[in-house]
């Protein structure tokens, strides 16, 4: 019975401080103008288009020097960079730790 009771206080006490912070915040919300249909449309032009492409981009198992223990790999990210002549790639591999 007194675990249950001590559990209980501790809710309540927790519940109580997690009130008092959001009620603290809430005055530091600044209401922003809406986004029109038009400016999103504008904002997302140069992402439209990109290709979906069913096979691997990179193998799960990629071989690179230093890195044999990755056997699963996600997330490839081509891209290029205006001040470099050609397209890097970065990617998300798992060796099983983590």
């Amino acid at each position: 019975m007194m675990n249950k009771l001590f559990f209980m206080n501790s809710i309540r006490l927790i519940l109580a401080s997690l009130l008092v912070i959001g009620l603290s915040l809430s005055h530091h919300v600044v209401q922003a103008d809406p986004v029109t249909m038009e400016q999103a449309r504008d904002w997302s032009e140069k992402f439209r288009g990109w290709h979906y492409w069913p096979d691997y981009v990179i193998s799960p198992s990629p071989g690179i020097d230093g890195f044999e223990k990755v056997h699963m790999t996600d997330v490839p990210t081509v891209f290029r960079i205006p001040e470099h002549n050609g397209w890097f790639m970065t990617f998300i591999g798992y060796d099983g730790v983590g």
